[in-house]
């Protein structure tokens, strides 16, 4: 590693809001900017973590009116009022120009970096050969059938205890302080398009974001909608941008706006037919939208290297099994599971396959399967419940239940019906004996 000089000034080194010294005289190693809008829950363990490894950071807050600005300034070296313009890089740029490390890392106020992985990078900094680098976040979620999504693989047992699944994402988070690299678009905002004209390349370091708002449901329905307004009229700026089109009809299909997002997807695989994930998602609006037939001839029009993925095998068993294809369907959930054999969404459908055949016994055992890989699956964890009952095991289910019941008061309501149809069955059975 490179040593760093310094000027023997006679003066104490500064030091960051971490106590992590910094260069005498000259520029600080590692700057840490965000952007936050009414983040109170989320932002002190961010700025924490941070705080243990950069020197400096600058929080641009776009119009807070909870205790975020407050968090903010105490945990934060600079906070500025930056007001929104519709415009994500703009904020984002602002942070930027106030940063005075020699290195800036970004992150969101709902993210956090272990102070492990923050300690490596800070000793890589100083050699550190490009001008910008590319980290993987690991979005953690309960939804099992969202495309991508990984098993835990417990190397943060600290900070993901439960051990929920992800699905990653990779783009640039860390960068050197040059006034040439900023963020473009409205929305959906990146650097890369900067580095792309600088001819930088941007590698992956194994330094993982973990990003826990999804699990919050931190994106709330206005939320999309805004980024919905703000993707038109990036749209408008990029008609032929399939990614543009990707990233709206994306947004559009979460907002269950199937419509619309089958408009967008199928404009985006015109301008680019290799389009993995606009094929998957449009294969997903048109299954939401009870077009199997057409979901099929989707899924089975694929390319070679798509029709491959694993996601996209477990989307063809749906097609299939929608149909009433059930070998079809099961043969494609096992083909899917031979290339991912911790995708959980395969071995849930498969459950529910077993489920349709009466094949309780197997139903049991793949809903086993995907709580050894998410162990935090309450949807897999009733099902099982529900298989043991099915077989006659009451004391299994039941126990099973109260596990449900305990985690997750959301399945309270189905829980209670179904222990009153249980009680209904064994009256029956009952007095089916008492009469004969």
């Amino acid at each position: 590693m490179a040593k760093r000089r310094t000027k023997k000034t006679g003066k104490a080194r500064r030091r960051g809001r971490s106590g992590t010294p910094a260069p005498a005289g000259g520029a600080p190693l590692l700057s840490a900017c965000l952007i936050a809008k009414d983040e109170e829950a989320y932002l002190p363990a961010c700025l924490e973590a941070l705080a243990a490894f950069v020197d400096e950071i600058v929080v641009a807050d776009t119009g807070s009116t909870d205790r975020t600005p407050d968090i903010a300034r105490r945990l934060a070296r600079k906070v500025l009022e930056v007001p929104w313009a519709g415009d994500f890089s703009q904020a984002r740029n602002a942070s930027l120009a106030a940063a005075s490390g020699r290195w800036i890392l970004v992150v969101d106020a709902d993210e956090v970096i272990h102070p492990r992985d923050g300690a490596r990078l800070r000793r890589f900094l100083p050699a550190a050969p490009e001008r910008a680098y590319s980290l993987l976040t690991r979005n953690y979620t309960r939804e099992v059938g969202i495309v991508g999504w990984t098993a835990d693989d417990g190397r943060y047992p600290d900070l993901n205890p439960d051990r929920f699944g992800y699905w990653p994402s990779i783009k640039v988070r860390l960068f050197r302080n040059l006034p040439e690299i900023r963020f473009e678009g409205r929305v959906h905002e990146l650097v890369e398009p900067a580095l792309d004209r600088m001819g930088a390349a941007y590698p992956v370091l194994d330094v993982p974001v973990h990003h826990f708002g999804p699990l919050a449901g931190k994106v709330l329905r206005e939320k999309e909608e805004h980024y919905l307004e703000l993707g038109m009229e990036k749209l408008a700026e990029r008609p032929d941008d399939p990614k543009a089109h990707f990233e709206l009809g994306s947004q559009a299909f979460r907002l269950e706006r199937y419509g619309e997002a089958e408009r967008l997807l199928r404009e985006c695989l015109r301008l680019d037919p290799a389009y993995p994930e606009a094929r998957r998602t449009l294969c997903s609006c048109l299954l939401k939208r009870r077009a199997f037939a057409e979901a099929l001839e989707v899924a089975e029009g694929a390319p070679e290297e798509v029709a491959a993925d694993p996601h996209f095998l477990n989307l063809l068993g749906v097609c299939h099994v929608s149909l009433g294809r059930f070998d079809e369907g099961e043969r494609a959930y096992l083909r899917a599971l031979e290339r991912r054999p911790d995708l959980a969404i395969a071995m849930m459908n498969l459950g529910r396959l077993m489920e349709a055949r009466q094949d309780f016994e197997a139903a049991a055992g793949w809903y086993r399967k995907v709580l050894d890989v998410s162990p935090a699956h309450h949807e897999a964890r009733y099902r099982m419940a529900k298989a043991h009952i099915a077989l006659g095991r009451l004391r299994e289910g039941l126990l099973l239940f109260q596990e449900v019941a305990d985690a997750a008061p959301e399945f309270h309501e189905r829980i209670q019906a179904d222990l009153r149809a249980l009680e209904a069955s064994l009256q029956a059975i009952k007095a089916g004996a008492g009469g004969g």
